[in-house]
């Protein structure tokens, strides 16, 4: 998950958010029509006035109001979009599920540098009667040993080329095939309550299978390592699904229904400060859900770089 602000209330003759926030209140009190746009625009205030003006702006929200921000925001579940989109006084942009693929991609991505490197069945010309000699007792002499490199050197290119071919053909079956292949290779299964899940042949399959996993999807914190491990293959079983069901003619928009809400998704997020002070009031709380919480905790950080003041204000309201 990563959240940066991408904007803010900012001009040439406002350099300071903050400011806004004081020339809010000097208009509601009639200061400017005394004293002058340009005066207030001008005036410098330190860091001490702008607390004090911030502290006596809750009073008064609507001053706040004035102050936007963008963030983007990237990584999250759509189940922690969801949340944060109930937040109705902002506006929203959020990558589209039917016509973007990125995530889903780079978990096909992973599996398949793994399986370039891991081939799970490799046809080698030789290799039978090769073996047969060994065990028979008799030594191979060095042009059939030169012969067998070279032909383990070359059904380890073929079997790369294949690998990325499958990768770079766009295809959604050959997309489904290299899940397919990855799964197969860790090898057996294991009871796990009332399920059915892999059993990893090596820590770098488990490794693997993860991290592919986590390219895609969300992991709650709260589950354990053994159904991690089970929650990653359904994860990658689902990928699959939704790429099979697009090779049988299933339109992307309908085929998205066998997609999990762990899904990851980005979006572009428009808030101004008051409503922001809401959302980190409710969402900060330790009621809230561990995602969001940490989605909001980022908000109000990368906000801290351009008003200082946001942890006071968050405190306060």
């Amino acid at each position: 998950m990563r959240v940066r602000l991408v904007s803010w209330s900012y001009s040439k003759e406002v350099n300071d958010p903050r400011k806004l926030v004081v020339l809010a209140v000097k208009v509601s009190s009639g200061k400017v029509r005394e004293k002058g746009l340009d005066y207030y625009l001008e005036k410098k205030y330190s860091e001490e006035e702008y607390r004090s003006w911030f502290l006596d702006a809750l009073k008064y929200p609507s001053v706040l109001e004035h102050i936007v921000f963008t963030f983007y925001i990237e990584g999250i579940s759509r189940i922690c979009s969801h949340q944060l989109v109930r937040h109705r006084i902002a506006s929203y942009t959020q990558e589209s599920q039917r016509y973007s693929e990125s995530y889903m991609k780079k978990a096909i991505e992973k599996i398949a540098e793994y399986l370039a490197e891991n081939p799970e069945i490799l046809v080698v010309p030789g290799l039978a009667e090769y073996m047969v000699k060994v065990l028979k007792g008799e030594k191979p002499s060095p042009e059939e040993e030169k012969k067998l490199r070279e032909a383990e050197r070359k059904a380890l290119e073929d079997w790369k080329r294949d690998i990325r071919k499958k990768l770079e053909s766009g295809d959604p079956g050959e997309y489904a095939s290299l899940i397919d292949i990855f799964l197969d290779s860790l090898t057996a299964e294991f009871p796990l309550g009332d399920r059915i899940c892999r059993s990893i042949n090596s820590k770098e399959g488990e490794r693997v299978l993860i991290e592919a996993a986590e390219e895609a999807f969300v992991f709650p914190p709260s589950v354990p390592y053994d159904e991690k491990l089970c929650l990653a293959e359904d994860y990658l079983l689902s990928i699959k699904r939704y790429y099979e069901l697009i090779a049988r003619g299933v339109p992307r928009e309908d085929a998205r229904f066998v997609i999990p809400q762990a899904i990851k998704t980005a979006l572009l997020m428009t808030v101004n400060l008051r409503e922001l002070l809401h959302i980190a009031r409710l969402r900060l709380s330790e009621k809230a859900q561990w995602e969001i919480r940490g989605v909001v905790k980022e908000m109000v950080r990368e906000v801290e770089k351009i008003i200082p003041e946001i942890h006071l204000l968050v405190k306060e309201s």
